[in-house]
């Protein structure tokens, strides 16, 4: 499955789900037919432009000097429509990469329920905060060099946030999303005293945490990107881009924005 998966460069659409590239999925089923021939046939199945893929012109090199570049299309499509056509192949290289795209689509569904992604921002969003989170994890357990840091000390030394920066930004984040979600009267209640069945309580009060950390993750994520933008940056930008000079300015807008300004 690993030498699959090394054959494409998965993309997102608008609405967060994974698209496939059609010159990558042309290359990956070993197709020896040209691919502008091969995808107008298979469009012939009956996917709609705009509905199962859209077009993208892009550049790509050549061997000719004098014109290094050229433009060439491409059908970013749907994962279903991936599927689709990688079992139209009849072959086994199509069975295996058909595979790997119900294995993708599993995990994107589960990471979307998990989450509630509805957008390519918050997709982005939580790759970067499970990615920034990895990174601290790594250096609260000195998993990285301490050489490593050294040259990223001195790389960004005075310019770009230290992970406790980081670590300041996000408990100021929590205490805010903790706020909201209280004001909403969105809360986790246990019963001091049990009444009924303690088996449904027991699951009763389960599926309320369960609720409250979703809840919580949601507020939490939009209250960084809503900190990023006011920074001048672009909401789904890596925690490390802040710069350590506007860490202040973040938590200070932090505590200040209004429960009302971030919706639930």
């Amino acid at each position: 499955m690993n030498e699959i998966q090394q054959l494409f460069n998965l993309k997102r659409n608008e609405d967060g789900t994974v698209a496939v590239s059609g010159r990558e999925l042309h290359k990956g089923l070993e197709i020896e037919t040209q691919y502008t021939k091969w995808i107008n046939r298979m469009i012939g199945y009956g996917f709609e432009e705009n509905v199962d893929y859209i077009l993208v012109s892009q550049k790509s090199l050549t061997n000719n000097p004098r014109n290094p570049y050229t433009k060439q299309t491409d059908h970013i499509m749907t994962l279903d429509m991936a599927k689709e056509i990688s079992m139209i192949q009849r072959s086994e290289i199509g069975r295996k990469i058909r595979g790997y795209f119900i294995k993708v689509e599993r995990q994107h569904n589960e990471l979307a329920s998990a989450y509630g992604i509805t957008s390519l921002d918050d997709m982005n969003q939580l790759i970067e905060q499970l990615v920034s989170d990895k990174l601290d994890y790594l250096i609260s357990t000195g998993k990285v060099s301490n050489q490593k840091l050294e040259e990223l000390n001195e790389k960004f030394e005075g310019e770009y946030v230290t992970p406790q920066d980081i670590d300041a930004i996000k408990f100021a984040i929590k205490s805010k999303a903790e706020q909201i979600l209280g004001k909403a009267g969105i809360q986790v209640t246990i019963d001091e005293f049990l009444i009924g069945d303690v088996y449904e309580q027991a699951l009763a009060n389960k599926k309320a945490k369960e609720e409250y950390r979703h809840q919580l993750g949601k507020v939490k994520s939009k209250l960084l990107v809503k900190s990023k933008k006011h920074l001048g940056m672009k909401g789904n930008a890596p925690n490390n881009h802040i710069k350590r000079k506007d860490v202040d300015l973040a938590i200070q807008f932090i505590k200040d924005i209004r429960p009302s300004a971030v919706e639930i």
